[in-house]
């Protein structure tokens, strides 16, 4: 039996947009977008069976008006230290409940900052991407040295955490539960010449 299996990547129409101000060391942000139609995942129980004691899925992608909108603000008091705060939405107008992988809604806040020391020789950046519904989490850690104009030491981690990430079935599981036990720390140097 022969498979002709193709890759694609399906286009999306977009219309949103922007606005922004900024004041001294503060800027603020807001956009959205919306579209007439995003696919998502659900299962098709009349063409999923057992086999041997194993399950096989069947999957269907349907299409739902989605919209998303984002908020984020900032704070540069000074060339050493950089804060960003943000909360994105994103909502599946016409889904049903059964959806994998993803929710109806999914709503996410966004931390990031940047300070540097000595000479600005010294970075110490941070991340923190939590889905609120789900309680689950990604932390990005790192710290950077610049030895001199050539050499640069890196140290960090990667860390993910969620509160579903014993959960079997696919259904209601957040996409970083699948991945709790696939933290990282890592050491680079890189050298420009």
């Amino acid at each position: 039996m022969e498979y002709d299996y193709h890759k694609f990547f399906y286009r999306y129409e977009l219309y949103g947009g922007g606005i922004g101000y900024s004041y001294k060391k503060t800027a603020l942000r807001a956009e959205g977008v919306y579209s007439p139609e995003r696919k998502y995942t659900v299962m098709n129980i009349d063409k999923s069976y057992w086999d041997f004691g194993v399950f096989h899925p069947a999957l269907n992608a349907k299409t739902s008006p989605y919209y998303s909108y984002a908020i984020e603000a900032e704070y540069t008091p000074s060339r050493r230290l950089f804060i960003l705060g943000g909360y994105q939405e994103f909502k599946l107008t016409d889904a049903p409940p059964d959806l994998l992988i993803s929710s109806e809604t999914t709503r996410v806040g966004l931390f990031l900052f940047r300070a540097t020391a000595w000479r600005q020789r010294l970075e110490l950046m941070g991340g923190l991407l939590y889905f609120i519904e789900d309680d689950d989490y990604v932390m990005a850690p790192r710290l950077a040295y610049t030895a001199t104009d050539h050499i640069k030491l890196t140290v960090g981690a990667n860390i993910l955490e969620g509160e579903h990430a014993d959960t079997n079935t696919l259904g209601g599981l957040a996409p970083v539960s699948i991945y709790s036990e696939e933290d990282e720390v890592f050491a680079g140097f890189r050298y420009d010449f």
